[in-house]
Parts: C-alpha cells; sequence; structure tokens
C-alpha cells in the first residue's frame, strides 16, 4: 500500500460525530508513501515517538494531510525532522506550541508544500521555512517576528497582512503613553514659561509643587463658586463627583487588581499558546475547568458590586432629576415614527461600518490598509457618538417634516426628543453590541460556516502506477514504471468551532478602541477649547459615562489596560464638557447677576429635556458585561470538554445579575421581617415630600 486517500469521509457540514484517534501505525507503515486523512474529525493527537519496521532507518511517507480536523497537542518532532516531506498540511486544528528553530521539514523547498495556518502556534518561525515554494503557516497563528518582518516566509500569502504578536495593542498602547505623558510634560514646560516669563520662578521646586496641585484638582472633586448660592448646581457637581469616585474608578480598578493578575496566573498553566505577548494579561486564549470556575465566582461577586454602585449613582441622579420640572413634548404617532426610522438609519449604518471592517479583517487586507481603516472605524465611532448626542434630534425633525410633506418653516410644532433609553441604546449599540455580532457573524474563526454552506476544499494527491508484465520466452517479470500522476479531491470542510471566537473578537476590536479613546482625549479637548461657541449639556456627560461603562465592562473587563485608556479620557472629556458648559453659564451670569439666587433657567432646561432616569440606562450594564464575559467562559471551558459539557456556564454567567437582585430582594425582606419598622415617625433624611408629591431636598 503506497497511497491512503480517505479525505471528507466525515465532512458533514454540521455533524457532530468523531471518526476517533487516527492509528500510530498507520505513519510508520515501510511502504506507505502518501496518506491522506483530512476532513474526518478525528481527535486526539499525534503519537511522541514512531516504531519505525525493522531494516528502515526513515519514514517512508512523503504526504501527510491531516487538514480540517480535530487534532491538538503539540506536533511530534518526528514531523519537524524529516526532509522527505513534499506535501505536509496539518493546517485547520488545534495544534499548539513551538515550531522547532532547527526545523527541516524538505531538502526542495522549491517543490514543498507547507500548510500550518489556523492552529494555535506561537514563537518564532524557522528560517528554513522562508524559501519554501507553497507555505501557509501565518494565518490564524501568533508568531513573533523583528519590525521588518525578515524573518516571515516570504511566499506566505499573508505576508503582507500578518500582525506579529500583539504588535497592534502594543503600538496602541505606546501611543496612548506617548501622547498622555507628551501632553503632561507639555503643560509643565508651559507652566514653567508663564512663571519664568511673568519673574516670579525662583526654584524648581515650587513649580513641581504647583503643577502637582493642579493634576490633583483634575482628578479631584468638582467644584465651583456658583454652587454654594444654588442647590441645583451643587446636586449637580455632586453627580458628576459621585460618578467618577463610585463608578469609573472601581470599574478601572477592580479589573486592573484582581482580573488581571488570574489572567496572567491562568496564562501560564491553561494558555491556548505558550507564547501569548500582550494578551497574557487578557482573558484572551485561556481553556480548563479551574480557570473557568474561579473567573466565574470573581466575576458574580464584582457583579453585585457593580449594582450597588450603579444603585447609589442612579438614586443621587434621580435627586438632581426631581430639583427640576421635566418638559414633557407631546408625541403623536408621527414624532413616534420619526423616532424609529432615525433610529433605524443610525443602526444600519453602525452594522455596515463594523461589518465592513470585520470583512476587510478576514480578507487579506494589507497591514497600512488595516490601519486606515482601524483609524477610520475609530473616527466613525467617535463621529457617530457626536452625532448621537447632538445631530440626532435635528435628524428626527427632518424626517418629521419629510412625513408632513411641508417644508420646514411650515412644520407643525412637535418635537422630536430622545431619552435616556434611545440615546444610550445607541451609543452602546455601536460600541458594544454591533462588533460583538458582526465578529460572530461574520468571522470564519467563529459561526460564519454554521450559518452559510461551508467552503469546498480541493486537495491534490500524487500516485505512481506500476505494471509488471511476465515476458514467457525468458521466464522473468519485467516491471514497467509510468511517471507520476496528480489528481484532486473535493470536499465540503466540516464546521467544527474553534472556541476562539472571543478571543478574535477582542484582539480585533482592542486596537480600534485604543485609536478611539486616543481620539477623545487628544482631539476632542481641542475641539472643546477651541470652539468657544460650541454647547455642552449635561446629558452628553451621562450618556458617555454609560456608553463608556459599556466598554469598560466588557472589553475592558477581559483586557484591563484598556480600562486605565478608557477611564482617563471619560476623565479629561468630561472635566472638559463641564468646564465648556459652566463657560456659557458664567456668560450668563455675567449678563444677568439675578440667576444666582434662583434655579438656572438654563440648566433646568437641559435637565428637563433629558427624559427617563439613570436607572433605566444602568440596569442594562451588568446584563450587557454577563453575557459578554459568558461566552468567553463558554470558549474557556469549551476548549477542554467540548460545547455540549460548556453550555451550563453560559447560562449560569447570563444569569449572574438576576442572582444579584435576587440577593438583595431577599435580604430586604428578611430585614423586614426580623427588624419591623414603624411608620409614624420622620425618616430624619432631610427629604420631605412636597403636597404635590415632589421630593424637594432640605
Amino acid at each position: 500500500l503506497k497511497t491512503l486517500l480517505l479525505d471528507g469521509m466525515n465532512s458533514k457540514a454540521h455533524s457532530e460525530a468523531s471518526a476517533g484517534t487516527i492509528p500510530a501505525c498507520l505513519f510508520s507503515m515501510p511502504t506507505l508513501k502518501n496518506l491522506h486523512l483530512a476532513g474526518n474529525k478525528f481527535q486526539g493527537s499525534l503519537p511522541s515517538t514512531l516504531t519505525l519496521p525493522v531494516g528502515k532507518t526513515t519514514l517512508a511517507l512523503t504526504e501527510l494531510v491531516l487538514s480540517y480536523n480535530i487534532l491538538s497537542g503539540t506536533i511530534p518532532s518526528w514531523i519537524w525532522h524529516h526532509p522527505q516531506w513534499t506535501y505536509l498540511d496539518l493546517s485547520f486544528n488545534r495544534f499548539t506550541g513551538y515550531i522547532p528553530s532547527n526545523a527541516q521539514v524538505t531538502s526542495s523547498p522549491e517543490s514543498m508544500t507547507l500548510s500550518l495556518e489556523q492552529n494555535h502556534l506561537s514563537g518564532g518561525i524557522p528560517l528554513s521555512f522562508k524559501d519554501i515554494a507553497n507555505v501557509d503557516v501565518l494565518n490564524g497563528n501568533i508568531f513573533t517576528c523583528d519590525s521588518k518582518g525578515n524573518t516571515l516566509p516570504s511566499n506566505d500569502p499573508y505576508l503582507n497582512s500578518y500582525v506579529c504578536g500583539s504588535d497592534n495593542a502594543n503600538g496602541g498602547l505606546i501611543a496612548w503613553v506617548c501622547l498622555v505623558g507628551g501632553t503632561f510634560v507639555s503643560v509643565l514646560l508651559l507652566h514653567i514659561w508663564h512663571l519664568y516669563g511673568k519673574g516670579r520662578m525662583t526654584s524648581l521646586q515650587p513649580v513641581l509643587r504647583d503643577f502637582w496641585h493642579t493634576m490633583v484638582t483634575l482628578v479631584g472633586p468638582v467644584h465651583s463658586k456658583m454652587a454654594a448660592t444654588n442647590p441645583l448646581i451643587l446636586h449637580f457637581e455632586s453627580s458628576l463627583n459621585q460618578i467618577l469616585y463610585v463608578l469609573v474608578f472601581p470599574v478601572m480598578v477592580v479589573p486592573l487588581v484582581i482580573y488581571m493578575p488570574l489572567y496572567g496566573i491562568f496564562t501560564v498553566f491553561y494558555g491556548v499558546y505558550q507564547s501569548q505577548y500582550l494578551w497574557t494579561l487578557s482573558a484572551c486564549y485561556l481553556r480548563g475547568m479551574v480557570p473557568t470556575v474561579i473567573l466565574l465566582l470573581v466575576s458574580i461577586v464584582a457583579l453585585y458590586g457593580l449594582k450597588q454602585c450603579l444603585a447609589a449613582v442612579a438614586l443621587d441622579m434621580n435627586m438632581l432629576h426631581r430639583l427640576v420640572h421635566r418638559t414633557r413634548y407631546p408625541k403623536t404617532w408621527l414624532v413616534w415614527l420619526a423616532q424609529y426610522l432615525t433610529i433605524v438609519a443610525v443602526v444600519l449604518t453602525v452594522i455596515a461600518a463594523n461589518m465592513g471592517y470585520i470583512y476587510a479583517l478576514t480578507s487579506n487586507v494589507s497591514v497600512t490598509g488595516m490601519t486606515m481603516i482601524t483609524i477610520l472605524l475609530s473616527v466613525f465611532k467617535v463621529v457617530s457618538g457626536l452625532f448621537v448626542i447632538h445631530g440626532l434630534p435635528a435628524l428626527g425633525s427632518s424626517i418629521l417634516h419629510l412625513l408632513h410633506r411641508t417644508p420646514a418653516s411650515a412644520a407643525p410644532q412637535e418635537r422630536v426628543v430622545f431619552g435616556v433609553t434611545a440615546t444610550t441604546f445607541l451609543m452602546v449599540t455601536n460600541n458594544v453590541i454591533v462588533p460583538y455580532l458582526a465578529d460572530m457573524l461574520i468571522n470564519p474563526s467563529c459561526f460564519y460556516y454554521l450559518l452559510t454552506s461551508p467552503p469546498l476544499v480541493t486537495l491534490k494527491y500524487s500516485f505512481t502506477l506500476n505494471r509488471q508484465e511476465v515476458l514467457p520466452w525468458y521466464n522473468e517479470v519485467y516491471t514497467l514504471a509510468f511517471p507520476p500522476l496528480f489528481q484532486h479531491n473535493t470536499f465540503r470542510a466540516p464546521f467544527a468551532y474553534s472556541y476562539v471566537c472571543s478571543s478574535t473578537l477582542m484582539t480585533s476590536f482592542v486596537y480600534v478602541f485604543l485609536v478611539r479613546y486616543i481620539i477623545s482625549s487628544v482631539v476632542l479637548p481641542v475641539v472643546y477649547l477651541s470652539l468657544e461657541a460650541l454647547s455642552a449639556r449635561y446629558y452628553e456627560i451621562v450618556v458617555k459615562l454609560v456608553s463608556d461603562l459599556a466598554v469598560m465592562l466588557t472589553y475592558g473587563v477581559q483586557f484591563p489596560l484598556l480600562n486605565v485608556v478608557i477611564a482617563v479620557s471619560w476623565l479629561v472629556e468630561s472635566r472638559l464638557l463641564y468646564f465648556v458648559y459652566f463657560r456659557r453659564v458664567q456668560a450668563m451670569v455675567q449678563r444677568c447677576p439675578s440667576l444666582l439666587s434662583r434655579p438656572l433657567n438654563e440648566l433646568a432646561m437641559d435637565l428637563g429635556q433629558f427624559e427617563g432616569t439613570m436607572q433605566k440606562a444602568f440596569v442594562p450594564l451588568p446584563y450587557l458585561a454577563a453575557v459578554f464575559l459568558s461566552y468567553t467562559l463558554f470558549d474557556t471551558l469549551g476548549a477542554s470538554v467540548g460545547a455540549v459539557s460548556a453550555l451550563w456556564v453560559l447560562v449560569v454567567m447570563s444569569l449572574a445579575p438576576a442572582y444579584c437582585y435576587a440577593v438583595d430582594y431577599l435580604w430586604v425582606w428578611l430585614r423586614a421581617r426580623l427588624y419591623p419598622t414603624t411608620t409614624d415617625g420622620g425618616s430624619g433624611n432631610g427629604s420631605q415630600a412636597s403636597p404635590d408629591g415632589q421630593s424637594t431636598v432640605s
């Protein structure tokens, strides 16, 4: 037996049946040269050593095709040190480990075919792979390389689009550190120059002390002189401080202090890749029961703490809303229709942008082109966020004018006002939900081939025909040798979930968010400070908070370093929005000083137009974080025990916020039963109910 072709024998697209393991004796058969077992869902690992037949010193195999199976473990050394290979295809499996630097798989690289794509290989690539004629090893693996990529195979089709290791995330973080550090240094130098120019600089120590106090003030509580004379401004500033210290800082610190050390420990013992570079400090590429259970328990406790923080901030903001008269605008069916058409138009645009990014990411676009697409998507997210806050009501009103079929000047006095629910929904959809769904539905590493027809795989193989004839007059056997023949075998690749879908989502969009928040930290402040006529409203800060919290609780929890970037961006932008807002308020006060003795009408109108309560905006955040993390835990557990056995963690983690609410309700019920309270006394908390049912603050 010289050729054994069993490609695609178990290639039913969605079959869960396994063909078992590959017998080790097949690889050491004395006459077998071509072994094709692709598309059969073989599991297990390859034998680490082979027993050669008596009298044989090397393998007879020259072609080995094991692609589109579910093989795991490390690739044994007898494959790397067999220079007789002419066709070696181990692609679309789950092999892990390194490729030895002294690997020698062929003595004729000009005619060799080597395919290792879509595995879990890492480390360096041997120099012997560089000149192989037909090579495909980069796609789906995370190899390291030098800055110019000189160590990569020169004939690999993904050479121009390959990003080594975690270079994208590394570059984004380095750029952010340089920009933020450069900004602080520039401010310090300008401060020194300002004091030096006025002749007040005698030594560097007081300058540094003054600069330090300025930075502390930047991250300290918001306080203005008008707050002492106006309760509305006082509660407005209190809500901003509550957001910063009760929400933003804890959401940033907890992943850094708790999750990131756990990720680093788990990667050492339970990592999918032996080298994971910067992804060592993230939830990417983990597998096993131990990390799943520990992260599940830690996440449930963290979600309970998050719920308490959200409740405290929402209570403070609801108090702020009760201080103002909420303006109600009439909503006819035309207004509702204009709102829904506007929301649908924005959502479809967001879906198209994110799906286009995923499609480009999986389409072998060059590194330069992919960088430009990433920057464009980041700019789109920033601009679309500004549009949702500033331009969405105008677009809704334009649609309303079109529905009335009258010019804008003659339009009825109906206003399209988007409340907290619609505004935050669009922001969270743009930053979290749509990227999540787009990656799952379009990325081939996820469920794309489960929803569509799997691709046709064409594998070539060669064989030789020998014909033996007996010459009667000589009574001898004569063998006729024919030249090698080449044929092709075609089958549909079976679907096998890779359990790295959540990890590819992280690695695909972390770079986008790094660029997006660099723009928010550097570009937007310049816009806010330079355009004096630019208006800012209270709900802009709140909507941006909910959007940023959604990113921090999903992508940031799984990549904690991103939370630092988001927290700094929100701190800078919220302070600038506050500055721009009160720049306008102070201008109003200068024109009419009597405004200080009563609630500011302008501020009251801003708050009144912001419909709904913050509690409505905060409630979905724990559920969103739980669903996002449940999918990561499903991949972590499923990589070691299979999809069916890992379904329980998907359900348990997704329902974790419900457990937190149940614990709260149970605690309230027990406290009411054990410590009954009387209803004939005052609460003594400083709040009273007015006769018309409105709450007032003493």
